[in-house]
């Protein structure tokens, strides 16, 4: 169960992290994106709470989402996208989806579990045709990139 005390602020914290970590443990220019993005997201917040989500989400992650305890690593995640769901509504989620579209790319080029992820989560929140896209996208990135190589 999540603490009593768990916020919007970590529950996005969660799935930002969630996405970055699909392909390879969270590194520093992943945790710098997500960081500015929290702390632009929930400007009135107190100082260093963003940091302190990203923290609550990386021990959330390590010791309920990935062991599967109490729920699959999937329906954890789901739980979070049902969290945010409620509180933002169809007019932001796909600004949402944005943003995590920008932490696939923040340690490089999106990989592939990456893009998955944020197009499965874009999914859980109604927006397939955005989920289809992000998919489309990476593709033709990838072909091109292959092109070049």
């Amino acid at each position: 169960m999540l603490p009593p005390d768990w916020q919007t602020i970590d529950s996005l914290a969660t799935l930002f992290i969630a996405v970055a970590q699909a392909d390879a443990p969270v590194d520093r220019k992943e945790l710098d994106v997500i960081r500015a993005r929290l702390e632009a997201l929930f400007a009135k917040a107190p100082p260093g709470r963003a940091d302190d989500a990203i923290q609550r989400a990386i021990e959330h992650l390590i010791l309920q989402v990935v062991p599967g305890v109490e729920r699959s690593p999937w329906e954890w995640l789901q739980v979070h996208c049902r969290l945010l769901a409620d509180v933002y509504g169809l007019e932001v989620l796909p600004s949402l989806v944005k943003i995590l579209a920008r932490v696939t790319r923040a340690s490089g080029r999106a990989t592939a579990p990456e893009v998955e992820l944020a197009a499965a989560i874009a999914a859980e929140w109604g927006l397939p045709d955005l989920a289809a896209a992000m998919r489309r996208q990476f593709r033709r990135a990838e072909l091109r990139r292959i092109g070049k190589e």
